[in-house]
């Protein structure tokens, strides 16, 4: 990331997702960088993991227990969301149960207030 001097983002799907995370990178990139959370309800996540799996024909834990890894990567994150929030740097994208055309539209929306 640092070589790329002409890039003004990057996305990284589910980082830093520990305190610790978040501040290496901050001590690595000089700055802690904003983060955008996706915001949807835990039955719309298990329902898009669940069907991303089937896609993609891979085998995939019952309902039960991708409720359940959702659940504690939503508590591990939740000192780094709350940090980040504290300091202005949390932009939230309502994805709810819209169409995939309005989530892109949601997430050039976070991004474009970013620039």
């Amino acid at each position: 990331m640092l070589s790329c001097q002409e890039s003004w983002a990057f996305l990284t799907d589910g980082f830093p997702w520990k305190l610790k995370q978040a501040k290496e990178l901050e001590r690595i990139v000089g700055r802690a960088p904003d983060l955008i959370m996706f915001d949807c309800s835990m039955d719309a996540m298990v329902c898009r993991v669940w069907h991303r799996g089937q896609k993609e024909h891979r085998v995939r834990d019952c309902e039960s227990a991708l409720r359940q890894g959702l659940e504690t990567y939503d508590t591990l994150c939740e000192p780094v969301l709350t940090s980040y929030q504290q300091n202005n740097l949390l932009r939230n994208a309502d994805l709810g149960r819209s169409s995939s055309r309005r989530h892109s539209a949601q997430c050039c929306s976070v991004t474009e207030r970013l620039q």
